[in-house]
């Protein structure tokens, strides 16, 4: 019974979808014999207009002639990016009702090595269902430890790594990096704190585009320098083009361990 549904559905889908495809190549074919029609027209009258003068205006015309031919395929995009908007126009409702972004100013931070992250008995509630996912944590992490935060889906790990990072307030308690609460660090946390996640994203685009994200201002230099300190420079110069080398939607082009490597060089 499921099957015969699916089957019924797809065959309705494809029928939809081969009326959608044919409308737009009418639509398509409509919009490049307007302006076939426009060009002729406008041929006909400067022959008519002009015909017998000099070569002056006969030149003219023939070149602007020649300039509405690229038009052609400016205009006849926007039927279908109109018809796009529609079907993103919940998803624009949603982007312009967003609520302003906090413009507040935080005073410059500044953190001398060692660094010290310290949760004091930290309780966190999510506000829309005020269920606790994390009870009276208490962790002392000393700089050079390195940690395993182990449990299972929905014991609040994520939840932690954000406290950590100050992009959450504790319901209850502090989280504090070298004795200042995380959460007023705002954009400044960045200097000292770092996510790499397990599924890193990278940008279409190229692995120099992708690393500067981390420093607009580096340097050629400063981009070898760091991909060398995460094993990747020799890779990057076998590359035809280095630096400049796409690495695909979601760095596809590149191993899973590869585009790790490149978001360590990134942050």
């Amino acid at each position: 019974e499921y099957l015969a549904l699916h089957v019924n559905d797809q065959d309705k889908f494809l029928q939809i979808n081969a009326k959608m495809k044919k409308f737009d190549r009418w639509r398509d074919f409509v919009l490049q014999i307007f302006w076939v029609l426009v060009i002729v027209s406008l041929v006909i009258w400067g022959a008519a207009r002009f015909g017998g003068r000099s070569t002056y205006y006969t030149n003219w015309i023939a070149a602007f002639a020649l300039a509405l031919f690229p038009t052609v395929e400016a205009f006849a995009s926007l039927p279908t990016a109109a018809q796009e908007t529609n079907i993103y126009k919940d998803s624009l409702k949603r982007l312009n009702n967003l609520p302003a972004p906090d413009r507040t100013k935080h005073k410059p931070i500044k953190l001398t090595a060692p660094f010290n992250l310290v949760l004091t008995d930290v309780h966190y509630a999510y506000p829309q269902t005020n269920k606790e996912v994390l009870h009276g944590i208490n962790l002392n992490i000393h700089d050079g430890e390195k940690i395993a935060i182990l449990g299972r889906s929905g014991a609040g790990k994520s939840t932690l790594a954000a406290l950590l990072r100050g992009d959450r307030v504790p319901t209850k308690g502090r989280v504090t990096l070298n004795g200042i609460d995380t959460s007023k660090f705002g954009d400044q946390m960045s200097n000292y704190f770092s996510i790499i996640n397990q599924t890193p994203y990278l940008f279409n685009t190229t692995i120099a585009n992708n690393l500067r994200l981390g420093n607009e201002d580096a340097t050629d230099e400063q981009l070898w320098d760091v991909l060398r300190r995460v094993g990747l420079a020799e890779m990057v110069q076998k590359l035809t083009d280095g630096l400049d080398t796409k690495v695909d939607e979601a760095g596809l082009r590149f191993s899973g361990g590869e585009r790790h490597r490149l978001a360590l060089a990134r942050v």
